[in-house]
């Protein structure tokens, strides 16, 4: 690959029609100088080459496809129990970073898309990472992670803000804030490039929650700790959405309260979205409810959108009645609920359940 501003990475084992989708929305609304990196699996291998996507991309010298690793599959089942979960691995270690071409890394992956222009080399560019922020309860995982990994390295993170950007299926990146990362804080996952000298943390990936750590979150704790450039929530909403109430919570730092229809924070229109799903639209207040009517109002805007998640339509607004799609715990299938006026909408991501609460008096 010669001339490239920017690397676009997807690291998919399995023969997805999505990850067509995805890897079409990044080549049409990103710079003929990015450049493709496909991780591909030996049994997907067939499946990949005969895409039209990547052919055409081959012929323009602008795509590279890779084998993953067999040490990083070995690790993966190793430690975290799947292969499925490969991409953990992979992007904590050094080799990996180390072969990246370029210094700006676009991560998309299979469930994510590209809907409007992206620069990569943008005022983007100027942070360590940048992905679709989490709900401010992240705040307390990433700072617990932080303090178990650091064995109670003195904690600057200030919940509910900090350590919630952001999440990694559709994500830009600085390479040497990655390879700075993993070398403070390195994981077995690092490999033999990974000094244990002048390290701040150690990352073990059997902890006291009995499951894996996301890499992502892993980077979001560590970068902060090391005073990376790093997006506020605000910022990172403009670039990816993926929980409706992540962009609009209840308060900011300096306490000021956003309104239902403060759409300076809540875009109408970020670059891309990954992972929306019923689980992630369901949200806790009025306000996100607004927010996931705007996000179905991309089905004729953003093409292939429906093709990656479905028909938006678990959360939405007609004729001034709110309403949301919750799964119903006996029938097992979703249904629709309206949302009487002055209520609110309580959800759990978990379980996929909703419900409804009272306004106080």
């Amino acid at each position: 690959m010669l001339n490239c501003s920017t690397t676009a990475v997807l690291i998919e084992p399995r023969a997805l029609k999505t990850a067509t989708v995805a890897m079409q929305s990044v080549e049409r609304h990103t710079p003929n100088t990015t450049c493709f990196i496909w991780y591909h699996s030996v049994q997907n291998t067939q499946f990949v080459r005969a895409l039209q996507i990547v052919q055409n991309l081959q012929r323009l010298g602008r795509v590279t496809l890779r084998i993953i690793p067999r040490r990083a599959l070995d690790m993966a089942s190793l430690y975290l129990g799947d292969e499925r979960h490969v991409e953990q691995v992979m992007f904590m270690s050094m080799s990996f970073w180390n072969d990246m071409p370029t210094e700006v890394v676009l991560n998309f992956e299979a469930d994510s898309i590209l809907c409007t222009q992206l620069n990569p080399q943008s005022t983007l560019a100027n942070f360590a990472q940048i992905g679709a922020p989490w709900p401010a309860t992240k705040c307390v995982e990433t700072r617990d992670l932080w303090k178990y990994m650091s064995e109670d390295y003195p904690s600057i993170f200030r919940c509910p803000w900090d350590g919630r950007v952001g999440n990694s299926g559709l994500s830009i990146r600085k390479r040497s804030w990655m390879l700075k990362a993993i070398s403070a804080c390195p994981s077995p996952y690092a490999g033999t490039e990974g000094s244990k000298r002048h390290t701040i943390c150690r990352f073990r990936p059997e902890n006291p929650w009995k499951q894996y750590t996301e890499e992502d979150v892993y980077f979001a704790a560590v970068l902060h700790a090391l005073k990376a450039p790093l997006p506020s929530v605000h910022e990172a909403s403009r670039f990816s959405w993926e929980f409706c109430d992540a962009i609009l919570p209840a308060e900011t730092p300096g306490g000021a309260k956003w309104s239902t229809s403060d759409l300076a924070f809540a875009p109408l229109k970020p670059v891309g979205f990954h992972g929306l799903d019923k689980a992630n639209l369901k949200v806790s207040t009025r306000a996100g409810v607004e927010c996931g009517a705007r996000a179905k109002d991309f089905e004729g805007k953003c093409p292939g959108i429906t093709q990656v998640f479905g028909k938006m339509d678990w959360c939405f607004t007609t004729g001034g009645q709110r309403s949301v799609i919750t799964l119903n715990q006996v029938s097992q299938k979703y249904e629709k609920i309206n949302v009487p006026p002055g209520w609110s909408v309580g959800s759990s991501r978990f379980n996929k359940r909703v419900w409804l609460e009272a306004a106080p008096v």
